[in-house]
């Protein structure tokens, strides 16, 4: 066994090669971590960017995560359509993975004792993938109306671009829905055409 003392969210999951140079091939891998709270968030962007890419170890046939979170990220996480924690990071995850919560972990089970509790999620690539356009460009997309969450999804185009509140329609999105009401594979579908014109939306 070898114990890598190395920052994970600098060095990524990146596989080895052997002593021969030839990459070490694995049938299955199942990354189970108990993440710290304050990493958590951007060490898992990383590892969707990485699963959509199939770049590492997601480039295995069979790879899962299991990864505690704090419980108010492992709810974004998780959360589907109409769901109040639903966020930018419930689009990113769903994405590319199915995104379940296997079960809460309190507080008081620690040692030192957190101040919030925490939660399990277990994520798995889709076997039938959803994603069309780059991840970056999904990530760019949830990023940009959910600051915006509170407003209909027609008023944040409109106050972008009067003229783009048509590439809802044409993705099959409700102009009169909010952010967090919108499926995944609706959002993918935007990316995809944003892609497809060479729209850019505002940094």
């Amino acid at each position: 066994m070898k114990i890598d003392h190395s920052q994970i969210i600098d060095c990524g999951l990146n596989l080895e090669s052997n002593s021969s140079g030839l990459i070490k091939q694995f049938d299955s891998v199942h990354l189970v971590g108990n993440l710290p709270f304050n990493v958590a968030t951007p060490l898992l962007v990383q590892w969707l960017h990485m699963v959509s890419r199939m770049e590492g170890i997601f480039g295995t046939p069979n790879v899962s995560m299991t990864l505690m979170f704090q419980k108010e990220v492992g709810d974004r996480i998780t959360a589907v359509a109409r769901e109040s924690p639903r966020g930018r990071l419930s689009v990113l995850s769903q994405s590319v993975c199915d995104a379940y919560k296997i079960y809460n972990v309190r507080a008081a089970s620690f040692v030192p004792r957190p101040k919030v509790d925490a939660t399990v999620v277990q994520l798995r690539p889709l076997k039938t993938p959803i994603l069309k356009s780059s991840l970056k460009t999904v990530e760019h997309l949830a990023r940009f109306v959910f600051m915006k969450r509170r407003k209909m999804l027609a008023r944040i185009f409109k106050d972008w671009d009067p003229d783009r509140v048509q590439l809802l329609e044409e993705c099959g999105i409700d102009p009169t829905l909010r952010p967090q009401d919108v499926p995944t594979e609706l959002y993918c579908n935007l990316a995809q055409l944003l892609e497809q014109r060479n729209i850019e939306l505002p940094k």
